[in-house]
């Protein structure tokens, strides 16, 4: 067995091709974590310019049924809004073990792209309160996948002298969107400052 010493005399292994290849792909796995960080961190910037919806122009007069401007959304409704996602990532979840199994882990990475795509596409087009709460719950479905598929396809594509640095790619990109959005003129600079 040899001894610490003769451990750290040893210089390190070269990384081979499959090396790289495993942080191609850890990094390509880790957009999905980086969607959902956008997911979690827009709405608290987001909140202000749905409330005040008429005067910053994020939703048309109609919004709502809305007959006096402005027409924004309530502020318990914002709040509904931004929780949805939590409901939309338990059954996310749920769906997520079945799923991999059946389609391996690279197509319920591949899967969860499709409730985002139509949860944005929701969201930037909805015209009711109703419409935007079922966009978030798609939100929600594509993170619970996403969630348990992207560290595990991490760690399986990744050599074990570099798995814990890769695996790392999903802790980091949850957060990593958050400091833009957290300031709302940062996020929003084309909205007027509210008074």
């Amino acid at each position: 067995m040899p001894t610490d010493e003769s451990l750290l005399d040893k210089p390190a292994a070269p990384m081979g091709k499959g090396a790289y290849r495993a942080i191609f792909l850890s990094l390509i796995a880790g957009i999905a974590p980086l969607v959902f960080g956008f997911t979690l961190g827009f709405t608290s910037p987001a909140d202000l310019a749905m409330e005040s919806s008429k005067s910053s122009q994020v939703f048309d007069s109609s919004f709502s049924g809305c007959d006096t401007p402005p027409c924004g959304l309530k502020s318990s409704q914002t709040s509904t809004f931004g929780s949805m996602v939590n409901v939309g990532a338990m059954i996310g979840a749920l769906v997520a073990a079945p799923l991999t199994d059946k389609i391996g882990r690279k197509g319920a990475i591949l899967t969860s792209t499709a409730p985002w795509i139509l949860a944005w596409f929701l969201i930037a087009t909805g015209d009711s309160f109703g419409v935007l709460i079922v966009a978030r719950i798609f939100t929600g479905i594509a993170v619970g996948i996403a969630s348990m598929a992207v560290p595990t396809f991490i760690a399986e594509v990744a050599p074990t002298s570099i798995r814990g640095g890769l695996g790392a790619v999903n802790q980091f990109g949850v957060p990593l969107p958050t400091p833009r959005l957290a300031t709302p003129r940062l996020a929003t600079p084309h909205l007027p400052t509210p008074r």
